[in-house]
């Protein structure tokens, strides 16, 4: 995948009722694969969310492709059916996570 002309990281407050802060990231990427997002690359993503999220302490991931979005923890066959030919827009989405950490993962999946 190689990243849109102008990527962008969007930062959303996902403040609780405790006052706990909680911010999401967001970033676009273009498929830039001839057969599109196949099974190689849907495991490497689902590697790399577990690799730098973790979901008990309320973190999560959420990969979009048009309409359908997808939590690379609902497993492999989810992931494939993001249906992400080449030239297809993929969102990530990483929330409940410190900026740093975001920007690492959301750069580590612009560069998958």
């Amino acid at each position: 995948m190689e990243p849109l002309a102008k990527p962008h990281t969007t930062s959303i407050d996902l403040s609780t009722a405790s006052g706990v802060a909680r911010a999401a990231f967001s970033r676009d990427c273009v498929v830039s694969m001839e057969r599109g997002m196949h099974a190689r690359p849907s495991v490497m993503l689902i590697k790399l969310a577990k690799h730098f999220v973790n979901s008990e302490a309320g973190e999560s991931v959420e990969f979009r492709v048009g309409d359908y979005a997808v939590n690379p923890a609902q497993g492999f066959l989810y992931m494939l059916g993001l249906v992400a030919g080449n030239g297809s827009v993929l969102v990530a989405t990483v929330r409940g996570v410190e900026f740093e950490r975001a920007q690492k993962f959301l750069d580590a999946v612009q560069a998958l």
